[in-house]
């Protein structure tokens, strides 16, 4: 399963992570010379017993935004990034067929921004990391069954391979959790999701 590699990019893959998909990687190459780079989000991944649900559905995503990374005084390049994704659900049968009627999407406008990086005694990195944005659920007959929009702050470990301007050789190594919690409506994905999915 790909995983996103920077810690800002890291939080977009968290987010869809906690709604079961697994988004493409993503991982550039940057310097204080080139602070904003376009990036292309696709994914394609079939989340078995969906939510508990016994089923199995097609999560197929796309999106673009952009990546800024920024220098400060310590050193450490803080990266920003910008993004809007379209993930569409679609339940599969027994056979792994698409089952007409039975889909869902979600469409996600993703703010990330590096707050604050630490280097730790082992050589990584602690990166508390800002997440603002909306997503917004829509049923199969295209009206709008539920939201999650507001901010949560959470903090992600790195290696940087030592190298703090360079985002090409990043690793994502662990989440540590979130320090402020989730603002604005907190519609349940799995409860929103689940009636207009399950066959």
């Amino acid at each position: 399963m790909p995983v996103i590699l920077r810690p800002a990019a890291g939080a977009a893959a968290a987010a869809l992570l906690l709604a079961g998909v697994a988004p493409a990687a993503s991982a550039r190459p940057a310097s204080p010379r080139v602070p904003v780079e376009p990036i292309e989000i696709s994914f394609t991944e079939v989340a078995e017993d969906f939510c508990g649900g016994g089923f199995d559905v097609l999560v197929e995503g796309a999106g673009a935004g952009r990546l800024v990374v920024v220098q400060r005084g310590d050193g450490f390049g803080y990266v920003g990034e910008r993004s809007k994704t379209v993930v569409t659900f679609t339940t599969l049968d027994a056979a792994g067929q698409p089952i007409p009627g039975r889909t869902a999407r979600e469409v996600n406008t993703l703010v990330f921004q590096d707050l604050s990086i630490t280097r730790n005694e082992d050589g990584s990195l602690t990166v508390d990391v800002l997440g603002t944005g909306n997503s917004v659920w829509y049923g199969s007959d295209g009206k709008a069954v539920g939201r999650n929009p507001g901010q949560v702050r959470f903090s992600v470990r790195i290696d940087d391979g030592g190298t703090p301007l360079d985002l090409s050789d990043d690793v994502f190594l662990e989440f540590l959790g979130q320090y402020f919690g989730s603002t604005g409506v907190n519609d349940d994905f799995c409860e929103v999701l689940l009636p207009e999915l399950t066959p």
